[in-house]
């Protein structure tokens, strides 16, 4: 068992895993503000989609089978979408914190999630 001070979320072969705990941290200050500003709704959905994002990869870490694998990255794929959805509301409501930090952090999220999809579907079709 580890020492508390040594537990880590972060795993050095895995920049996917990493950024994606990254996103989901600064995405629960965010929406803290927006509960400052009292958007609770808003605030409640982006919450669940852009912290969804990390579990869906954090699972796929130990998949029953390749396409359990592939379906874990699909879903944590669909709330990258969402979130960048809720994001670009929060961008164009007006009286809304700026979120064009978390939109920048998320897009390289999103191009390891479709370059991690293809290359798992190309490995399972190639055996």
């Amino acid at each position: 068992m580890q020492k508390m001070e040594e537990l880590t979320p972060y795993q050095p072969d895995n920049p996917l895993l990493n950024l994606s705990f990254d996103f989901a941290v600064a995405v629960i200050a965010f929406c803290k503000e927006l509960r400052a500003i009292r958007e609770f709704e808003m605030s409640h959905q982006l919450f669940k989609s852009g912290t969804s994002i990390h579990a869906q990869i954090r699972e796929a870490q130990h998949p029953a089978s390749r396409a359990d694998f592939v379906n874990k990255l699909k879903t944590g794929q669909k709330e990258a979408c969402e979130t960048e959805g809720w994001l670009f509301m929060c961008l164009y409501a007006p009286g809304y914190p700026d979120p064009r930090t978390l939109l920048h952090r998320l897009d390289p999220i999103q191009r390891l999630l479709t370059s991690s999809i293809e290359t798992a579907r190309r490995n399972n079709s190639s055996k």
